[in-house]
């Protein structure tokens, strides 16, 4: 009989037998709370530039009788900030909407009613909406 050499795992390459080669799984409220945490700490805008900017000039042409205004880049660029945080604002309020309410869903009810308690008068009358923009 002739004696064989043995071979490690690690020198063939191989993980060892007691090590699994998965990825673990966490629960879903986990990656929930741990992408809730991400976006807190990210300073990233919520709103793409380019569709806002070319909804803005839309509602501002709409505005001011069909001739369109010239905009500084400041100027979008504070239109947008603001609007974010307008939008972030109505989200907090129908949050708000949401716990009262003592369920886990928010709906679109809680938005109807946080834009009501909001009272403000800059919303957007009917005849100023505007159709979607082509592609």
């Amino acid at each position: 009989m002739t004696r064989t050499k043995q071979i490690s795992n690690k020198a063939l390459g191989k993980a060892p037998a007691n090590e699994s080669t998965t990825k673990r799984k966490y629960k879903q409220a986990t990656n929930i709370l741990r992408q809730i945490r991400k976006e807190q700490m990210c300073t990233d805008l919520l709103l793409k530039k380019k569709p806002f900017y070319e909804r803005a000039r839309a509602v501002a042409t709409a505005i001011n009788g069909g001739q369109p205004l010239q905009w500084t880049s400041k100027a979008l660029e504070q239109l947008l900030e603001a609007g974010q945080q307008r939008l972030t604002e109505r989200f907090q309020d129908a949050n708000e909407q949401r716990v009262h309410r003592g369920k886990k869903t928010l709906i679109a009810k809680d938005m109807a009613i946080a834009r009501r308690q909001a009272k403000l008068a800059c919303d957007a009358p009917k005849e100023l909406v505007l159709p979607r923009l082509k592609k």
